[in-house]
């Protein structure tokens, strides 16, 4: 019998979030811990997105009987026989049914693992400020914080040591999020090359088998072969991306407020990692573009957009399968019952220039006197001179769905980019514009647009008006 052991040691590129399923005394979403308080990832998670993978890498999706709606296989008296259901085991208890031939354990969080708690809002899309009673808080592990995948196998043919080696590229690439709230940008990780390892026994080899019962389990004396990693970099189907850069409009501000830096600094409201490592949280950046996307929907034709903070969002009904039930919006942004399409990521740019320092002094105006009222003299710290690099990416889309998307996606980018929309607090106040440094350049479709704009219209059921709506250059 021959075992394999696979070894991924990464970093999160950006927060992460394994959320516990319980609140706790700081937040409403706590962290998974084990009981010695410890951080970790847990193995199913890490099977569950590689299975994921593998699937789609394997071109068995909506095939494996996993994917069968369960009254159709409820008389089903033998387990599911795809190459998926092979590797990872079958998920039916039927008989003969095929235990994994991989074990993942769980991925621990090291090197010094700094926690915070996240403020968040839903926006309530009449008003455009926050819904009432709708503000939660969650726990999130800030980025570089290190962790180890290590998994094993047995028994592997040429094709699934491929797949597994090609989704743990994948996965130390950033391209499959590990974790909660990856829509928001959470859970990418970083690896380089030298960061991957493989290593094998066999069993019936006397001296393997030694070196397995002397050693320790997790030893490399253990497992004496050392072998070059299989798979490929690659990227998975059905995926489009767009790469650009903001920045903020001169003289603008921004502020992202965080409580915690509030308190360190002495300021009511101050920035979310301090003035020099301002952050643009990518739920901040996503919960704008969704917000504009409906307003332009609404705009075109008034039911193509639902409230989803209120009893008027999208409901499926009995039996569901797709999301044809869902608005426009919903269909791009996700909603309660079904997962977004888009996730959205902001890092720092490489040349990484430090915010800087802007102040401001407020007060509450007394509507009788017309002078200041008394004791609501408050306080923030803004940032100036900051710079963000995004990426956006639409995923499992299909063919035919891409262009209106990215036609929606790219009117909405027009708006943040001429001040329509802005980001984080203080809009009235002058915070929060930004501008784009390039036009985004989506993969497959480039920079021109115009007839992915017109598939937006035909998929509204419009006339497209030509070139007479569009007074200015469209940013893909």
């Amino acid at each position: 019998m021959r075992e394999y052991r696979f070894k991924l040691t990464c970093r999160t590129k950006t927060p992460f979030h394994c959320g516990a399923g319980r609140e706790s005394g700081l937040s409403d979403a706590d962290l998974r811990r084990r009981a010695d308080g410890t951080l970790i990832l847990p193995g199913t998670s890490i099977a569950g997105a590689l299975r994921s993978v593998v699937e789609r890498l394997a071109g068995v999706e909506q095939k494996c009987l996993l994917y069968i709606k369960k009254t159709a296989i409820s008389g089903e008296k033998h387990p599911c026989a795809c190459q998926v259901c092979k590797l990872f085991g079958n998920v039916q208890p039927v008989e003969d049914a095929k235990a994994s031939k991989v074990t993942v354990w769980d991925a621990v969080l090291t090197d010094e693992v700094r926690e915070r708690v996240v403020d968040g809002v839903a926006l309530d899309r009449s008003r455009r400020s926050a819904s009432d009673a709708r503000k939660f808080d969650y726990t999130e592990i800030e980025p570089e914080a290190r962790l180890v995948i290590e998994l094993r196998a047995c028994n592997l043919e040429s094709h699934e040591l491929d797949w597994l080696g090609t989704a743990l590229r994948l996965l130390g690439s950033g391209q499959i999020p590990l974790g909660g709230r990856s829509a928001r940008g959470a859970g990418r990780l970083k690896a380089k090359a030298e960061a991957r390892s493989l290593r094998s026994r066999d069993l019936t080899n006397l001296d393997h088998l030694l070196a397995a019962v002397v050693h320790d389990n997790d030893d490399d004396a253990a497992w004496p072969i050392e072998e070059t990693f299989p798979g490929q970099d690659c990227h998975l189907p059905n995926r489009v991306t767009a790469n650009f850069s903001i920045q903020l409009a001169p003289e603008a501000t921004f502020l992202v407020a965080d409580p915690v830096e509030a308190v360190r600094t002495g300021f009511d409201r101050a920035p979310r990692g301090g003035i020099a490592k301002a952050e643009l949280p990518a739920s901040s950046l996503r919960g704008i573009l969704r917000s504009g996307a409906e307003r332009i929907l609404r705009t075109l034709k008034l039911d193509a957009a639902c409230h989803p903070t209120t009893e008027q969002r999208c409901i499926p009904p009995d039996g569901a399968t797709d999301d044809a039930w869902c608005c426009l919006a919903c269909r791009l942004f996700g909603n309660e019952d079904w997962a977004s399409r888009l996730s959205v990521e902001v890092t720092p740019p490489d040349e990484d220039v430090c915010g800087q320092r802007a102040p401001f002094d407020h007060v509450a105006i007394d509507r009788f006197t017309g002078g200041a009222r008394e004791q609501l003299k408050f306080d923030a710290l803004a940032v100036r001179g900051r710079r963000f690099r995004v990426q956006l990416t639409l995923d499992r889309i299909q063919p035919d769905d891409a262009p209106w998307m990215i036609g929606l996606l790219a009117l909405t980018l027009g708006d943040l980019a001429e001040g329509r929309l802005t980001i984080g607090y203080g809009s009235a106040r002058g915070h929060g514009f930004f501008t784009l440094d390039e036009s985004p350049t989506w993969s497959q479709y480039g920079n021109n647009l115009l007839s992915c704009i017109e598939a937006l219209w035909e998929k509204l059921g419009l006339q497209y008006p030509g070139n007479t709506v569009h007074q200015r250059e469209i940013p893909a």
